[in-house]
């Protein structure tokens, strides 16, 4: 019986040393490499949303209010109809922390002391509706070198990296965090905690 329960405690402490080892394992160029096209390529239209022209408007639905409206959104070419679709597809990229920041003047509108802002988008009766005077900022055109990661500091679960990128035609390094996350079953994943526009 004693046996038993040592060899019961020895598996214990072996499968806590496995899941800790594999939690706090290193981050290396190669993994960064790895992970990093698909959520860089997946922020693009991310950043249209957020930042650019958004939507198209659907004609068929309303017509543009200049003064301060909002207008139906086309929402087929993008496959996203609603603000819950949005936020679905933000965390398949970034990390909840940085997706946070987005939806504040995204679906929350921002306030200070000499202005309001409403919301960029909002839901109608009609589906997806986005603010007709929105800023757009001009988003570059960005292409990645994923051959000059270079890491700067490894933390327990993220690393601080830089990279190189042309966009506009200049060249520019951007410092960017990974976070890598680990299901129950061993398997990793990983977002994004900065911007990649």
């Amino acid at each position: 019986m004693k046996k038993l329960k040592f060899l019961s405690c020895l598996m214990a402490l072996l499968l806590a040393s496995l899941i800790f080892t594999s939690c706090t394992e290193k981050f290396t160029v190669e993994e960064i490499r790895s992970a990093l096209p698909k959520l860089v390529e997946a922020s693009a239209r991310l950043n249209k949303i957020y930042f650019g022209e958004g939507f198209d408007i659907d004609g068929t639905v309303s017509d543009v209010n200049k003064n301060g409206g909002y207008f139906y959104c086309d929402t087929e070419e993008m496959g996203l109809h609603s603000i819950l679709d949005i936020k679905d597809e933000t965390e398949k990229v970034f990390t909840k922390e940085y997706a946070s920041i987005l939806y504040m003047a995204a679906f929350e509108g921002t306030s200070s002391d000499i202005s309001v802002e409403g919301a960029r988008f909002i839901e109608g009766e009609k589906g997806l509706m986005q603010k007709a005077d929105s800023d757009v900022y001009e988003i570059a055109d960005r292409v990645f070198d994923y051959k000059s990661i270079e890491i700067i500091k490894i933390r327990k679960n993220s690393v601080i990296f830089k990279i190189n990128s042309i966009a506009n035609g200049k060249n520019e390094t951007l410092e960017m965090v990974l976070v890598r996350y680990t299901t129950e079953g061993g398997e990793s994943y990983y977002r994004l905690d900065s911007p990649t526009y």
